[in-house]
């Protein structure tokens, strides 16, 4: 598994090894740079695995404050409701303001 750059600008938390594969695979498709250990900082933006829902949640308040640019990627697969008011609710506590269900 890459390393993720700590100075990155841009960061994409995924929720687990399957997300962070999957994003990989797809960058690496459509030739979308991304920091790794052998490309630490000329990538578009750096993925951390989070090793789970809840350590991605802790990490969203630490990371929106050290980041110009956030992207988060979870499994629907569990209750996309509940996982999407969890993090709504981080995002307005961080004085973000997310539509009250996701985008489809």
């Amino acid at each position: 598994m890459a390393k993720v750059e700590e100075h990155s600008t841009a960061l994409l938390l995924v929720e687990g090894k399957d997300e962070f594969h999957t994003i990989h695979a797809l960058c690496k498709t459509f030739k979308v740079s991304v920091n790794n250990l052998e490309n630490p900082r000329n990538g578009n933006f750096s993925i951390k695995d989070c090793n789970g829902l809840p350590k991605l949640i802790e990490q969203i308040p630490v990371q929106i404050k050290l980041l110009k640019r956030l992207g988060i990627i979870i499994d629907a697969d569990i209750d996309l409701k509940i996982r999407w008011q969890s993090i709504k609710d981080i995002m307005e506590k961080e004085g973000y303001n997310l539509p009250n269900r996701p985008l489809s």
